[in-house]
């Protein structure tokens, strides 16, 4: 062949455009639909590698958006919540309507995907990355930069960016469409507010909320933006540029009703797994604390911060327990929760010992001024005292050298291999301990620290693993615990207001302290045992 000819084919070739060849003159939905399911695979599940097919809810939402137009012939919607339950696919497809936007938004489009961290935000842009690696006709016109989270189509010069929650730096920017991810997370409205003031020189912008129920519905800016579009889904002509998209059970409906399950997870039985959702149910049912977890998640339903955490008669099942003696050479956990000076102090030790956790919990409390104590608490301090479930120290205050005495004590009784502690007020008898030779560990009292060993603990009561012996006061304050969740399904005990509530936890976040070692060294199943003391009896 002639070298002009093949120089000419050449050209030819270069100047081929794949994606303009199968979206051809195909407009509005009907063009959208086409990018999705003709460019698009999913990259991660059972469904990797296959082609993006699109449910009818996830059709419905593109028809929408693309389909819709004013008299003047341009996109009708400029902004969207998507408001849907956890799982159902509400990323995988804002993704794909982000690259909609990069790679067919015309010349110089911006794209931003947001969160409210830059971790968070990632999660999505990870999503799109993915697409694109795995599309030949996107990866072909595409430059990917993983580490600075940017993408970018080469053949019209548009890109694609992650912004997090510092707001500062998202001023002055110019965007075709934003898609904010998980808004109920949010700690202020300012990022939203940026984001939505960001696309007024361009003629057709598109700005996508996705997210979850969270907590407040009254105040929050997801919760306003919720209640807008309850109005917008009664009265169209409120916003007629606001698309409200919202799947959430029934109000009134059972939420253990695989029923109500269905009506708000249309991805149900799809790549959404009804195993795995029955067995959070049951599990759910088990454990009163993880109920409004499940509600907001798998629900999509607005639940209170904090919940009652224990079903009690699965409580009053774990009161085995055994003599001192069968767990002398045992290993055990401590957790040391210290009062302000006036209020109750509490140490708990966790043995797992023979696939049980057993339990000896102790108490300080000042004797003075015990009578006005029963009194608000509703509780027979003295009586516990006397059964010798709690010690009463002499004087108004609690003496901390008594509780560091006492502690040093149980250790040399018993094998505690480490003592976790509220790092609050506790430096003086931390370090008191550790010049007795016990380590001690600084426990926070957030999420992070305590969301795994509460969890540990409820199972193992409803596995009925625990064996706290009875005792009344631990009970008592196991009645007592209220759980709070973050926006994760991260849960932590709250400590009551005292000068509202007559409810006291201080042995219970001791017994999830102490519960964190357990967790950190076996697990309630490993039954490991010290040759040696700690300390020299």
């Amino acid at each position: 062949m002639p070298r002009v000819r093949r120089v000419a084919l050449k050209r030819k070739g270069a100047q081929r455009d794949p994606l303009a060849e199968l979206l051809g003159n195909l407009t509005g939905a009907d063009r959208a639909i086409r990018f999705i399911e003709g460019v698009l695979t999913h990259s991660k599940g059972e469904h990797a590698g296959r082609p993006f097919l699109l449910l009818p809810f996830q059709c419905e939402i593109v028809s929408a958006l693309y389909g819709e137009v004013t008299p003047e012939g341009i996109r009708r919607f400029r902004q969207a919540l998507l408001f849907m339950p956890r799982k159902a696919g509400k990323s995988t497809l804002s993704a794909a309507l982000g690259l909609k936007e990069l790679f067919d938004g015309g010349p110089g489009a911006r794209v931003v995907v947001a969160a409210n961290s830059r971790e968070q935000a990632s999660l999505l842009f990870s999503t799109a990355a993915d697409a694109v690696e795995a599309s030949p006709i996107l990866s072909a016109r595409a430059w990917l930069s993983r580490a600075t989270r940017r993408l970018v189509d080469r053949q019209t010069k548009s890109e694609m960016k992650v912004i997090a929650a510092d707001a500062g730096r998202a001023h002055g920017m110019d965007l075709t469409a934003w898609v904010y991810d998980e808004l109920h997370e949010a700690p202020n409205r300012e990022l939203y507010d940026v984001l939505a003031t960001s696309t007024g020189a361009r003629r057709e912008s598109l700005g996508i909320v996705i997210s979850t129920a969270g907590f407040d519905r009254e105040t929050s800016i997801l919760g306003e933006l919720y209640q807008h579009a309850k109005r917008v889904l009664a009265d169209p002509s409120i916003d007629p540029h606001f698309y409200p998209y919202i799947l959430e059970a029934p109000e009134g409906a059972a939420w253990d009703d695989e029923a109500t399950w269905h009506a708000c997870n249309p991805a149900l039985g799809h790549f959404r797994d009804l195993t795995e959702m029955r067995i959070m149910a049951e599990r759910a049912r088990q454990i009163p604390a993880q109920r409004a977890a499940f509600e907001r998640l798998y629900l999509n339903r607005w639940t209170a911060a904090e919940h009652e955490w224990l079903d009690m008669s699965a409580w009053n099942a774990c009161g085995a327990d055994i003599p001192d003696a069968d767990l002398k050479y045992a290993t055990g956990y401590g957790g040391l929760d210290l009062s302000a000076n006036t209020d109750l102090t509490a140490f708990v030790i966790a043995f797992p010992h023979r696939g049980r956790v057993y339990v000896r919990s102790f108490a300080w409390l000042p004797a003075e001024n015990l009578i006005e104590r029963e009194r608000r608490d509703r509780v027979p301090y003295r009586a516990w005292a006397d059964a010798g479930r709690i010690e009463l120290i002499p004087g108004a205050v609690i003496d901390h050298d008594v509780v560091t005495a006492r502690v040093i004590e149980a250790c040399k009784r018993f094998r505690v291999r480490r003592i976790a502690f509220d790092r609050w007020g506790a430096q003086s008898v931390s370090q008191k301990l550790h010049a007795a030779g016990i380590e001690v560990v600084p426990f926070g009292q957030g999420f992070a620290a305590m969301s795994a060993p509460t969890k540990s603990l409820e199972a193992a009561i409803l596995k009925r693993q625990l064996a706290h012996g009875g005792c009344p006061l631990l009970r008592w304050q196991a009645s007592c615990s209220t759980v709070a969740s973050d926006p994760a399904g991260n849960v932590k005990i709250v400590k009551p207001d005292r000068m509202k509530h007559t409810r006291r936890v201080d042995s219970i976040v001791a017994l999830v302290m102490a519960f964190d070692g357990v967790l950190r060294f076996g697990g309630i199943d490993s039954g490991a045992m010290f040759r040696d003391p700690i300390i020299a009896a």
